[in-house]
């Protein structure tokens, strides 16, 4: 009994990681099946603890939740960071990928500063 009952706590907050990691990176069960090659009923089924992941499948559905394997079987999944987020999104782009990103996000977030200056200017202008 206390054996059945230890695998329903596990099977549990491995259901609730694997949709808030699911959620956190803004996938749709949909979404999250077709990356890990299942379908939507069988992702469905996990996240309601209704089904227990393979060894196979926990493999697969991590690489497509981009997470460790184990971090999927913690009893408490943390926020993302946004620099966890970026690291999250970048782990599958090969290193030619992640600079063409890199540059496209300094090149945002110089647009930002320069707006947020230009913003500042203004309302330092009209303060006077």
């Amino acid at each position: 009994m206390k054996r059945q009952a230890e695998l329903a706590r596990l099977v549990s907050a491995f259901a609730d990681a694997m949709r808030a990691r699911r959620k956190a990176l803004g996938f749709t069960q949909e979404e999250l099946a077709e990356r890990s090659d299942f379908s939507t009923n069988y992702i469905a089924r996990l996240e309601l603890g209704a089904s227990i992941p393979s060894l196979s499948a926990l493999t697969r559905l991590s690489r497509a939740l981009r997470v460790r394997a184990p971090d999927l079987l913690a009893n408490e999944l943390k926020p993302l960071s946004s620099s966890d987020v970026c690291a999250t999104l970048m782990m599958p782009l090969n290193e030619h990928e992640a600079e063409y990103v890199l540059a496209q996000l300094r090149n945002t977030v110089d647009f930002v500063l320069s707006m947020r200056g230009m913003e500042q200017g203004n309302k330092h202008s009209t303060d006077d």
